[in-house]
């Protein structure tokens, strides 16, 4: 009996010795394997141009896999510090009131300045609507920059007229003035909402009816532009007459 007992200690002490080599070279095994990962996703950003192709191998690290828990920053904190970055000063009720009262009169005297107020046409729509970047994140209606080109030609009246109606009122929509804002941490403590850097989605569909806008408004700048440089000498002379009678007198 006493030689059964000696004999299973033996082999439990060897199990255990075997046991810890194998652990010991399983780790070495696993950190020289993950050491060579790590060097050949080095090499693959050192070498990628495509930005996406850049953020999905980056993406692929384990460091950058692990889940992180939320900054220790109530909501309430949040939306004061993102709020406060693009207020106006302090405006009292009088203030309010004339700059009310100044956008209607703008609103009334537009009449005189109608060489941009026209229907938005097919075709501003669709030179338009190729030029949002795939791979977007969509705001909080979901609606995707690929899903706007591809419907672009399906749905084109309704994008025009859904547009038409918006310029025509001159209410540009609620919900497309809203954004996700996700803020990404910069550097120093992380209980201070400055110390984030805020990332905002908005509306993919709100871009396009901008994108419109903003390619009317370059296009009549700069056929203004060439009207002005045809125009410049005079317009040099005038002005350098103004100049003088103002300074002078004469």
């Amino acid at each position: 009996m006493h030689g059964l007992i000696k004999s299973a200690e033996l082999r439990d002490m060897l199990l255990e010795n075997w046991s810890n080599e194998t652990l010991n070279e399983y780790k070495q095994l696993l950190k020289k394997k993950q050491e060579s990962y790590k060097n050949e996703k080095l090499n693959e950003l050192t070498n990628q141009n495509d930005s996406q192709n850049f953020w999905s191998i980056f993406k692929s690290f384990p460091e950058t896999t692990k889940s992180e828990s939320s900054p220790p920053i109530k909501e309430s904190e949040w939306l004061k510090h993102f709020g406060k970055l693009h207020s106006s000063p302090n405006q009292d009720c009088l203030q309010q009131q004339n700059i009310r009262e100044e956008l209607k009169n703008m609103e009334i005297s537009k009449s005189k300045f109608d060489e941009l107020d026209f229907p938005i046409s097919d075709e501003e729509i669709l030179r338009v609507s190729k030029m949002p970047k795939n791979k977007k994140a969509a705001a909080s209606h979901l609606i995707k920059n690929e899903m706007i080109k591809a419907s672009c030609y399906l749905l084109l009246d309704v994008y025009k007229n859904l547009f038409n109606i918006i310029l025509q009122a001159g209410i540009y929509p609620t919900n497309w003035c809203e954004g996700l804002i996700t803020p990404i941490f910069k550097s120093g403590e992380n209980t201070d909402p400055g110390n984030y850097r805020g990332i905002c989605v908005s509306s993919c569909l709100g871009k396009l009816f901008s994108s419109v806008i903003n390619q009317r408004l370059v296009e009549f700048t700069a056929e203004k532009r060439k009207y002005f440089i045809r125009h410049k000498s005079a317009f040099l002379r005038i002005t350098e007459q103004l100049i003088i009678y103002f300074r002078y007198g004469h």
